[in-house]
């Protein structure tokens, strides 16, 4: 069993796994009980519940990345350059956690009084990350063969992960995300509508038709009526999403930036 280099320590795979697992439990508890924001009691509860949400899904979509590379020894050394990434994510997701909990216990926890303007601010704060990152890619294909290329292209690869969420939120905030609906989504959704109605004592003709009315006859018309009802449970047309995703866009852009810094470290 390899070590992980995290700073100047040196710690055992099993560890290093075993505490990214607790991050990503946390985050995923997080973001998965209180994933309806449909139903918050106001904006500012809903843009915390939101801001808590997404960054819990942007620990638990980039722990496995890091997880994986550790367990190659090849590739380890850019787990443990991820580590403080994943972290720096993890603690936003533990302070947005504990705003939404002060509310729903009660407390007032105002927005920052300039979020407008830094919302506005994420569109260039994004572009300029992602043209750092393009360039430290190309980069990273452009050295020699060998291990230290294979590093770092695995951090490459890391640090995309974190940009492509990063890019999903910067779009909420903007109010110009969209759920894409595939053909298997459609025939699920058409599934688990027709069996709702007929747990409700309808007949399945009678629940196709239901289904047929709510989501219309086509799959173009299935498909936009389903990416609408996504977007509702996120709440994605309310003000408060949009604040929610901004204050998250903002550690997931800090974090790229960090991550690219590091990549660049490793490309030498």
């Amino acid at each position: 069993m390899h070590n992980i280099q995290v700073a100047d320590k040196a710690i055992p795979l099993d560890q290093f796994t075993a505490s990214i697992n607790v991050m990503q439990g946390v985050a995923e508890t997080h973001a998965t009980l209180y994933s309806d924001l449909s139903e918050a009691s106001d904006e500012t509860f809903r843009a915390w519940q939101a801001a808590m949400v997404l960054s819990g899904n942007a620990v638990v979509g980039l722990a496995p990345v890091v997880v994986c590379f550790a367990g190659v020894a090849e590739s380890a050394a850019a787990a443990g350059q991820a580590q403080p990434v994943l972290a720096a994510l993890y603690a936003g997701n533990r302070e947005f956690y504990g705003h939404f909990s002060d509310m729903r216990y009660g407390e007032q926890v105002p927005l920052p009084a300039d979020l407008a303007a830094r919302k506005a601010a994420l569109p260039a704060a994004f572009a300029a990350l992602k043209g750092d990152y393009d360039a430290a890619l190309a980069r990273a294909r452009a050295m020699t063969e060998g291990p230290a290329k294979t590093e770092a292209l695995a951090m490459a690869q890391i640090v995309e992960t974190v940009i492509a969420g990063a890019d999903d939120s910067v779009r909420m905030s903007q109010g110009t995300f969209s759920i894409p609906v595939s053909d298997s989504d459609i025939v699920a959704g058409v599934r688990v509508l027709t069996a709702k109605y007929q747990s409700e004592g309808m007949t399945l003709e009678q629940a196709q038709a239901k289904v047929t009315e709510e989501l219309g006859a086509t799959d173009d018309e299935r498909r936009v009526k389903l990416s609408q009802m996504t977007m509702a449970t996120y709440g994605l047309d309310r003000p408060g999403t949009a604040d929610g995703a901004a204050l998250c866009a903002e550690k997931e852009i800090a974090a790229g930036v960090d991550g690219v810094k590091r990549l660049l470290t490793m490309v030498g």
